[in-house]
């Protein structure tokens, strides 16, 4: 599943955020609830649109919650993720509440959070 309007509001916002002194040295995470082909597609346009020091200076990750077990960063951006072909559940199993908290606690300093709903 993937919904690159979403994905390109991400990296619009991080792009911005990178050019702004109050974020200086400040590190950076995409969090994807859902699907790696969203993953797939903000990864190739933070590569397209973030120069490879930024990327390297902030330790831009993306990834799913799991990748982030255990890892922290100063700013998250949580993409929530969904499509119009997708069967949309309130996501409320315990499944779901484990990967939202492992996601809204990596982030040390802010968290951004990304929906079309």
């Amino acid at each position: 599943m993937d919904n690159k309007p979403e994905a390109e509001a991400i990296i619009s916002t991080i792009v911005e955020i990178i050019k702004d002194d109050k974020y200086q040295n400040k590190t950076i995470g995409v969090i994807v609830l859902q699907g790696n082909a969203q993953q797939d597609i903000i990864h190739n346009l933070l590569l397209e649109k973030v120069n490879s020091r930024d990327y390297q200076e902030r330790k831009i990750m993306v990834g799913g919650p799991a990748s982030f077990q255990g890892d922290e960063r100063d700013t998250v951006f949580l993409s929530l993720i969904t499509a119009n072909n997708h069967d949309r559940r309130a996501p409320t199993t315990d499944k779901d509440k484990r990967r939202f908290n492992v996601s809204v606690s990596r982030a040390k300093d802010q968290l951004w959070l990304f929906h079309s709903v």
